[in-house]
């Protein structure tokens, strides 16, 4: 029986993350186009806000972002079960190509022709990261005060090398008292909380590629591998 898009069925969701991760190169910011194009084009599950609303939440908590975003849309949809099978489709593919790599094809990463060839992989992954900036951007920067929590941000992180999670937490604060005018009850103010934090930390997310580029080229030939589990 097929799934519908308030309750897709366990397997679809598998397999829409195993899709997703098995095509990724670069990690969690890289496959925010494909992740648009599956979840909320093609399947309509749920929203554009409500993906950069998840991807400002896998930013804000521990763990990888590309999990955790996928941990959040499964549960959403199925619950737990939901949550667990979203999660092991983003994990199978990068599972798969690590142990590919561990038995074949570590002795060949100092090979000269690798090392070319993964050249030509980080200047493409630069512009699929540029893609990433401007497709959270787009939606999460839409007034000059977010763009200005995103700018302060980015320089907070990049330019005076502070805390991701001081920013996070800044960014949180500063969008629940910005805007806090949107709040008429006591219930909307629940909704308001999370609205709000998200505003400051979905425009921190929309900042933070550029960086998390930068701080991985030192990482070598293995920072640039096909994986969803890359932050």
């Amino acid at each position: 029986m097929a799934g519908t898009s308030d309750r897709p069925r366990l397997l679809e969701l598998f397999f829409v993350f195993f899709r997703v991760s098995a095509v990724t190169i670069g990690g969690g910011y890289v496959m925010f186009p494909m992740l648009q194009r599956e979840v909320v084009d093609a399947k309509a599950w749920i929203s554009d806000e409500e993906l950069v609303d998840s991807y400002a939440l896998g930013q804000s908590i521990p763990g990888i972002i590309a999990m955790n975003t996928a941990t959040l849309i499964g549960y959403r949809k199925r619950g737990i079960p939901g949550a667990l099978v979203a999660a092991a489709g983003m994990a199978a593919p990068s599972l798969v190509v690590i142990l590919l790599i561990a038995a074949f094809f570590v002795g060949y990463l100092d090979n000269a022709w690798v090392q070319k060839a993964f050249k030509g992989i980080r200047a493409a992954v630069v512009a699929m990261l540029l893609m990433a900036v401007w497709s959270v951007g787009r939606k999460a920067v839409t007034t000059p005060t977010k763009a200005a929590i995103a700018v302060g941000s980015f320089l907070a992180i990049a330019g005076l090398h502070g805390s991701p999670v001081l920013v996070i937490v800044m960014g949180a604060l500063l969008g629940f008292l910005l805007f806090q005018r949107e709040v008429r009850t006591w219930a909307r103010c629940c909704n308001s909380l999370f609205r709000s934090s998200r505003s400051g930390c979905s425009v921190l997310a929309a900042a933070m590629p550029s960086f998390r580029f930068s701080s991985r080229k030192s990482n070598g030939a293995a920072g640039w591998l096909p994986n969803g589990l890359s932050t």
